[in-house]
């Protein structure tokens, strides 16, 4: 079940990311810039605690 709950979060993440990445380069302000780098960020730190488990 847990399995299936981080694949699902795992897309939801790449699909968003993938639409702010659009919205970034439709808008080019910093905020955008600085909340996708965020998002990047979290997901990094997320895969890493997966890995060690």
């Amino acid at each position: 079940m847990a399995e299936i709950v981080s694949q699902i979060l795992k897309v939801t993440i790449t699909k968003l990311l993938s639409e702010i990445d659009t919205a970034c380069k439709l808008k080019g302000t910093l905020l955008f810039k600085e909340f996708l780098l965020n998002l990047k960020a979290i997901q990094r730190n997320r895969e890493k605690r997966r890995t060690k488990a």
